[in-house]
């Protein structure tokens, strides 16, 4: 996985046209190093899989995004999936 999952601060995913077709794409963005990196993974990575399911593992993350992010086909909506928060309900500071 290209990330640890402590360092994930948020997740959207969207859809990217690809004319014929649709590719699930999800921007993660990570802190690492005081920096806060975004890296963008889709369903046609073969470690996709893979990835989804410890994302799945985040607390809050919504498990139930995919017809909010794929229906209907074609749409723009980006769809916030999770956001890390501390204790107090603050966002962290990279």
């Amino acid at each position: 996985m290209p990330f640890k999952a402590d360092e994930v601060q948020r997740v959207v995913a969207y859809l990217k046209d690809e004319i014929a077709t649709d590719l699930v794409c999800f921007d993660v963005e990570v802190a690492r190093e005081g920096k806060v990196l975004t890296l963008t993974v889709h369903e046609e990575r073969s470690d996709w899989q893979g990835i989804l399911k410890e994302l799945e593992k985040l607390p809050g993350f919504d498990t139930d995004w995919f017809g909010d992010v794929c229906l209907p086909p074609f749409n723009n909506k980006r769809t916030m999936l999770f956001e890390r928060r501390q204790l107090d309900g603050r966002l962290p500071r990279p």
